[in-house]
Formats: C-alpha cells, structure tokens, sequence
C-alpha cells in the first residue's frame, strides 16, 4: 500500500484582480448517510465573503476531513470542488471522473499539508503532484509525479507525468509560492535526511524547472507545517521529529525569481506535544508558531528575529465535554486576514488570532472561540496566499502581468460602543494609497480607520486604493436601522441545527443589528441563555441547557424583532 499526497494545481481563466480562490474551508466528518442528520457529526463549511466569517451546518456532504483538507472556490468565491485527499468532489458533491486515489484510501495517510490547490489563470484545467510514501516508520516521500484535470464537462483526469522528482522527501509540508513573474509558481520539497531543499517550478503546461538548494544541516522529517510569508520573502518550517525531542524552526529568505533560499537560521522549541503549526500574518511581519501548549510570536522584520520571540498564549485547560482539549496545532492565515488555528483532539472549536499585525498580546489570541456545528478531526485547510502578484519591474517581470490594486476590507464593530467600527484593509496587490468614505460625510486616508456613526441609518462605506499603476473602489452598505416586529420590512432569519445538541447557529440574512440580544426562555418563561449580537452570523454553545423546547427572542436596542422555537437534544 502506498501513501499519495497531492499538489492541485488549477488553471482558471479569470480577471486577474480578483482572487479569492480560498473563499471556502470545510472541516468535519461522518456526514451524509454516515450518521443521523441532526447529531453533531458533519461537515461544518466556514466561507469569508466580504471579509466576514460565516459557518455553515452541511449534514449532506458524504466525505470525511479527516486530516486533509482543501476547498477550493472560483475568482469571486463561489465553491467549485474540494478534496480529502482520497476523493476530489465538486460542489454538488459529486465525485469527479477519476477523482478516487486508491493508494490514498487507508485511514492513516489523511496527513497535513497533503495536497494544496494553486491556480492560473489561462486555461481550464487542474493539474496535481503527488508524492507517494510507504506504510514503514519513518514514512518518507518518492516518486513525484504530476497529472491533469480537465475543468470542463464532464470533469476528469487525464495525461499524467511519472517521476517528475525521485528522492526520500520529508512528510507532507507542501505549500507553494507565486513566481515573480505573476503566473507561475514554486513549490518547495525537502528532502528527507539531506541537506537538500528541492524547487519545482510550475507553468500552464506542467512542471518546467526542477532545482535545488543547498542547506546546512540534514531536513528532519516528522509531522508540522511549512508556509511562505505572504510577500513570498520567507519560507518558513516547522518541524516536530521524534517526540522527547525539541522542534525545529527554520527560516529562509527566498527569491521569487530563482527560487533559490538562503540566510537560513534555525533554533530549538522545547515542546510538551507533538502537535505544532505555524502562520505569518497578512502584512508578512509576524511569525506565529503555534505548539501544543503555547502560541509564540516572532517579528520576522526585527534584526535579530530569535530574539523577538513573546509568548502571546497559554492554554487555558479548556475540555470540551470534559474530555477533548483546545490545544494548538495547525495555524492557516484566512482571507479575512485572521488566523485560526486548530486543536490536536477533535473537538468543535477553532482558536483565533483576531490582529495578527499587532504586536505582543496585543494580537488578541482567543482561545477555542470559534464555534462549529460539527466536530472536527485534526483538519484545517491549507492554501498559499492567492493574492500576490508579480515584481514589477524585476528581471523576472517578462508577462506583462501589473499589480493593479484591488480594494477589499473587513468591518469590525466595537462591542461596547455599536456605533463605533473599526475597518481593516485588505487590499492587494500592492496599494500605497487608502482613501476612505464612510457614507455620513466622514473620510481617512489612514489604512485601518476607526469610525463612530452618530445614529443609525444606512450608510455607504467605500474604500478606494491606488499605487502608480491604477485604482479600485470597493463599496459595502451599512444598514443600521432599527426595526420592530412590526416593521414592514422582510426579515429572513435561520437558525440551525434545530433541533440542537450543542452549539445553534444564528444567521440574520442582510440584517446588521446595532445591539443585538438573543434571549432564550424556557417552557415556563424563565429566561435560561442571554448572549449579545453585533454581527450578521452569531453562534451560541448551548451544550449546559437541559433537553427539550425552549423558545426565542432577539431584540436590537430593546425592541424585539424576531421570536420562535428551539428544540435542545
């Protein structure tokens, strides 16, 4: 029996300015027919539209993320397909024509970083590397080759390319990198007992580079996580070998153009577990290493960048029903420029570093704060930075491609304050002006504003970003007005899974409420939960309530516009 990770690599024709290509993660397992429909067994479908996190209960989906996990959505964000890493499915959940790996159906090869879907954007097509490996310890890569899906009806695979790389390769860690020229892209292989770190380069048609670098010491092989800074400047690994044994942190610059690495620096992270990730913040100058017990952070911008590293989480002895921690494990950078992080045991809840830019525990770790419908096995997605362009003007700039700049943020509200936001730039492709409209005839050409609106109403935010090649704006509604039951405006609120085990999940369509209150009564009208509502999704661990009917007010400044039932199992 042979292992198989795979590398997707898929080929879209779209306008290059838009990319949101990880618009979609999917974490869970025992859905579809697998267990009853309204258990906590699932896949849960976190998407990042508009830069606001929502969650999805998918009881249908028939596939178990049991490890491995990709999802990936076309330029605007709509889901096309996603993999385990044994079945690729498109997104009525249907296998694709040859989408089954045969050689990846034992339950132990579910790995992470086993495959990572990166895109193009001239043709209609996908193309995945895959890395065989052996049942025996230590499992070591081989035999790399690379195969071809075409994206038209009816979806399949085709042409495929044996023993592109043929050496021991470390376990997992694939992640990839765009080239300087803006289309194609790197992906970086270690070496497994060498001191060697192997570069691929991918086109449109396949694989047309294969080189090496040299490094100083032999690559451990064990499980952990490799990432590219999102400005393409570091590759960065994390390595867990044996456990009793300190892991290892290597960092390297790296050259889009050649894909060389080089200045490495290494050091040693004592470690109580074997779980371990990391993830660099949007801006690229944060380093976060998350290990099991701790969340460290490092200024990869400092001069001496060991030096920088501050302790910015503890874990905090959280058990879910008594039994599975929180702890730390797998890290991923988000398109709302969050990062969340994973737990070792599998359990309902993600941790989330909400400002990563920031500096110290002022980045705001919030531990097991992400609710999911569903429990989750080890699972994150993983996915390269997608909006990264080329190095104008470098030896490298030979397409034609530019960084126009293209406009995107994300709102936050103050909790105390409801009328008080603050708004986080997202922009890519490289912005260096920020203009703001918040629609009351306020404006800032700061990059991350705060705003407080005087009173409710409807407000156009626009947000326009440029550098020496163009423009873009980019617009949201702000609807803060107050409504009553008996408004005549059309409401549509969901709640689900109801009924409920533990956590409800509280959807309010469009509507953003100013200071929103879900309350719950039981059958004699005693109220038993009361959580404030400041965003358009809310989710509520009701995992201590008793079984049976409670029912449901929600109230937006105390006048209640949305009443019903909910079961608790």
């Amino acid at each position: 029996m042979r292992t198989t990770y795979l590398l997707c690599i898929v080929v879209l024709s779209v306008n290059v300015n838009a990319q949101f290509y990880d618009n979609h993660w999917l974490l869970g397992y025992l859905g579809g027919n697998q267990t009853p429909l309204d258990d906590s067994l699932g896949v849960s479908i976190l998407s990042f539209h508009e830069g606001d996190l929502t969650i999805q209960n998918n009881q249908s989906i028939n596939l178990n993320f049991d490890g491995s996990s990709s999802a990936f959505s076309d330029h605007n964000g709509k889901l096309l397909f996603y993999s385990n890493n044994i079945e690729i499915r498109d997104s009525n959940d249907q296998q694709i024509a040859g989408g089954f790996f045969e050689n990846n159906s034992t339950p132990h090869t579910n790995l992470p970083q086993s495959f990572v879907c990166i895109p193009f954007e001239s043709q209609q097509m996908v193309q995945y590397i895959q890395s065989d490996y052996s049942d025996d310890f230590p499992r070591l890569g081989q035999f790399v080759s690379s195969s071809f899906i075409d994206l038209n009806e009816p979806i399949g695979i085709y042409n495929t390319l044996e023993n592109i790389l043929n050496d021991s390769l470390a376990t997992g860690d694939l992640t990839a990198c765009k080239h300087a020229n803006g289309r194609d892209w790197w992906v970086l292989i270690s070496a497994a007992n060498k001191p060697l770190v192997y570069a691929l380069l991918f086109g449109p048609n396949g694989p047309y580079l294969i080189d090496s670098s040299a490094v100083n010491f032999h690559q451990k092989s064990g499980l952990g996580q490799a990432v590219f800074s999102p400005d393409g400047n570091y590759f960065i690994r994390y390595n867990n070998s044996l456990i009793g044994e300190p892991n290892v942190l290597d960092i390297f610059r790296f050259n889009r153009c050649t894909g060389q690495i080089s200045n490495h620096i290494q050091t040693y992270i004592e470690s109580s577990g074997s779980s371990n990730g990391i993830a660099v913040s949007e801006s690229s100058q944060y380093l976060y290493v998350s290990d099991y017990d701790f969340i460290y952070q490092y200024d990869l911008w400092a001069n001496d960048i060991f030096a920088s590293k501050d302790t910015v989480a503890i874990y905090d002895g959280y058990l879910q029903l008594g039994l599975f921690n929180s702890r730390f494990y797998l890290a991923q950078l988000a398109p709302d420029g969050k990062i969340y992080v994973n737990s070792p045991s599998g359990i309902s809840k993600l941790t989330v570093i909400e400002a990563p830019d920031r500096a110290g525990v002022a980045c705001n770790v919030r531990q097991h704060a992400i609710d999911l419908p569903n429990f989750n096995s080890t699972t994150l997605a993983n996915h390269p930075n997608y909006r990264l362009g080329p190095i104008d003007g470098s030896p490298c700039d030979t397409l034609g491609i530019d960084n126009l700049p293209r406009a995107y943020y994300r709102i936050d509200r103050n909790t105390s304050d409801s009328l008080h936001f603050h708004f986080q730039d997202l922009s890519f492709y490289e912005p260096e002006t920020w203009s703001w409209s918040f629609g009351d005839g306020g404006m800032s050409i700061e990059r991350h504003p705060d705003h407080t609106y005087q009173s409710p109403g409807v407000y156009e935010v626009c947000l326009t970003v440029g550098n020496s090649l163009g423009m873009d704006t980019k617009c949201r509604t702000l609807d803060l007005g107050l409504v009553s039951v008996d408004d005549p405006r059309e409401l549509e609120f969901e709640l689900f899974p109801n009924p409920v085990q533990d956590v409800l999940v509280f959807d309010l369509g469009e509507y953003l409420p100013l200071n929103g209150r879900f309350v719950l009564y039981d059958a004699i009208g005693r109220e038993v939960f009361s959580e404030q509502v400041l965003y358009r999704q809310a989710r509520f661990d009701l995992s201590e309530l008793g079984p049976g009917i409670y029912y449901y007010s929600f109230w937006d400044e105390g006048r209640k516009i949305g009443q019903g039932k909910v079961v608790v199992k």
